[in-house]
C-alpha cells in the first residue's frame, strides 16, 4: 500500500451501505462484549468499530458472505495475488461479465460452509464479484446493475477507477487483519 493512501473501510461499494455512516452508528456503541448485524453489506460497520468478544453478522447476498469468507481464510493470499495482477482495463472487465454470466453471479450464491470448506469454485467467484464490484459502477455490488458498465470515475482531487481498484487491492491486507 501506498504510504499516503489509508485503507478502504469497506470490502465493497456496496448499494446502500454503511461506509460513511459507519464512524457515527460505532460512536453510537461505546464498550461491547457483542456486536450482531443482519445486513452486513460492505461490513462497513464491522471493520470500523473495535473488536467484541462475540460478533455475528450476515448478508442474504452469498457473493458478499463467500468474499468475506475468502478474505478470513487460509487462502486469502491467493486472492490478494490474484487481485494484484489483475489491471483495471476494459477488457479484464468485460471478461469478468462474461464469467460472472457462465457462472451466473446474478443468482444466489451458496458460500462456503466456513472459511476452512471453500472450494475452486468460491475462490473463481469471489475473484470475479470483486473485480465486478470494484470495476464497475460505485455502489452497484448487489443490485442487478452491477455489471453494466466499467466506472469512470474522476475527481477534482485525482481519484480515478484505476486508483480506486489499486486502492481496493491494496486494502485487503487491511480487511483481513
Amino acid at each position: 500500500m501506498s504510504a499516503t493512501a489509508a485503507p478502504i473501510k469497506s470490502i465493497l461499494p456496496y448499494f446502500g451501505g454503511k461506509r460513511t455512516l459507519a464512524p457515527r452508528i460505532v460512536a453510537e456503541f461505546g464498550r461491547h462484549h457483542a456486536y450482531g448485524e443482519i445486513c452486513c453489506g460492505s461490513l462497513a460497520v464491522l471493520m470500523g468499530k473495535q473488536p467484541a468478544a462475540m460478533e455475528v453478522v450476515c448478508d442474504l447476498y452469498g457473493h458478499v458472505i463467500n468474499l468475506a469468507r475468502f478474505m478470513v481464510s487460509d487462502r486469502w493470499e491467493e486472492l490478494c495475488g490474484r487481485l494484484a495482477r489483475t489491471l483495471m482495463h476494459d477488457d479484464v472487465f468485460l471478461e469478468a461479465k462474461a464469467n460472472a454470466a457462465d457462472e451466473d453471479l446474478s443468482i444466489e450464491l451458496v458460500p462456503a460452509e466456513s472459511s476452512g470448506s471453500i472450494e475452486a469454485k468460491h475462490i473463481d467467484a469471489a475473484y470475479w464479484f470483486f473485480i465486478l464490484s470494484w470495476m464497475g459502477r460505485n455502489g452497484a455490488a448487489g443490485t442487478r446493475g452491477y455489471n453494466q458498465t466499467i466506472s469512470t470515475r474522476y475527481t477534482s482531487n485525482g481519484g480515478s477507477g484505476g486508483l480506486r481498484w489499486c486502492q481496493a487491492v491494496d486494502s485487503i491486507p487491511a480487511w483481513r487483519d
